[in-house]
């Protein structure tokens, strides 16, 4: 076995253990179980206001769920999935910031509100 054979033996195998380990481990753990979004400084009267503060949300609900490596299908769908549930939940607070009514934060979380 030749010296390159070998580094890139090496180099597959390390590979190999990347790929599992990274397979193996969510991106973000997702542990929270609900977090405050802040919107004082936006303008929810426009468009632009709102759209930040949907982005807002779909961010928090990636804290809330987590996201996972493509890799892991059933657990990228499973946090696909509660995504779609929390941003749900959520849309009536953002609907009433959004229609005049007054809230600190909209509270995005996993349980009803």
């Amino acid at each position: 076995m030749s010296v390159r054979s070998s580094i890139l033996a090496v180099a597959a195998v390390a590979a190999g253990f990347a790929t599992i380990s990274l397979g193996a481990a969510p991106a973000v753990a997702g542990q929270l179980d609900a977090v405050m979004v802040q919107h004082q400084d936006l303008n929810l009267a426009n468009s632009a206001g709102q759209a930040a503060l949907d982005r807002r949300i779909a961010a928090a609900a990636r804290r809330v769920c987590g996201e996972y490596l493509l890799v892991e299908l059933k657990w990228n769908e499973m946090s696909r999935l509660c995504r779609q549930e929390v941003i749900a939940s959520a849309a009536s607070q953002r609907n009433a910031l959004v229609g005049g009514q007054r809230y600190a934060a909209v509270r995005v979380s996993r349980a009803a509100n």
